[in-house]
């Protein structure tokens, strides 16, 4: 299982206090007879290294890697391995299946995007001035300033690489999207600001599969769901959202995943 961006930790939120957001589905995995692993990006807890570093050619090399330790084990069928990967973590997905045909069975994004980082981030500030009440003449002015300003940071990241956004800004998931011959299942929020569908969606039947005429995309919008697939309205603040995943989310995972066990 593969984590979104940031110092995030799964461990974070394995507490009931704090939404389980990998605890639950953990838990539906392993409901379904699947071993599930779960690791810290380097830097966070005790894994030594900076993920701050990290391009996302590095992200998938510990997903590889990880992929390894699970097939060295005698108690794991290495011959079905599946990587689930949510925001940030849905191109590390994609690229490691990418990747590896042979050693990843099948993968599955949650709210993972589709599009470029730069016009990710694009519609994360699009859905932020929405909700502030920005107009719409507002939101046009900022988004082509907001543009430039991107652009301009992907140019100099050529030749300076210091920030961490330096490192990802140019990655365009298309190449990888079009690589993937696996099953894959992408589930998105109908009220994710951050990975809003639409785009999304049409990116992904766009690319994905292409050099292989890949018909094993299953594409589901969950629907009242927020980028964390709890009930939620488009604007809601995170005091103001559900403290349970929105209907037919686990369910849609869990049968899912089920089938493509072997």
């Amino acid at each position: 299982m593969v984590e979104g961006s940031g110092p995030y930790s799964y461990r974070r939120h394995w507490r009931e206090s704090v939404f389980p957001f990998w605890k639950l589905i953990a838990e539906e995995m392993l409901h379904s007879g699947f071993a599930v692993l779960l690791f810290d990006k380097p830097g966070v807890n005790k894994s030594t290294g900076d993920w701050k570093r990290q391009s996302f050619l590095d992200r998938s090399n510990d997903v590889l890697a990880a992929i390894a330790f699970l097939r060295s084990r005698p108690d794991i069928n290495g011959g079905t391995i599946g990587v689930v990967g949510h925001s940030q973590g849905g191109w590390i997905a994609q690229l490691a299946a990418a990747r590896a045909k042979d050693t990843v069975s099948f993968l599955i994004t949650l709210a993972g995007p589709a599009v470029t980082v730069k016009q990710q981030m694009m519609d994360d500030a699009r859905g932020e001035w929405i909700c502030k009440g920005a107009s719409i003449a507002t939101i046009s002015l900022r988004s082509a300033a907001w543009r430039i300003a991107l652009t301009i940071l992907g140019l100099i990241a050529r030749i300076w690489k210091p920030p961490y956004l330096a490192h990802i800004i140019s990655y365009d998931p298309k190449d990888a999207l079009s690589r993937i011959s696996q099953p894959m299942l992408a589930m998105f929020g109908e009220n994710d600001r951050l990975v809003p569908p639409e785009n999304n969606i049409r990116r992904l039947k766009a690319h994905f599969g292409s050099t292989s005429r890949n018909d094993r995309l299953v594409i589901v919008t969950v629907l009242g769901a927020n980028h964390g697939f709890r009930k939620a309205d488009f604007c809601s603040n995170r005091d103001d959202t559900d403290l349970r995943f929105a209907d037919s989310f686990l369910e849609t995972l869990k049968g899912w995943s089920s089938s493509h066990q072997s």
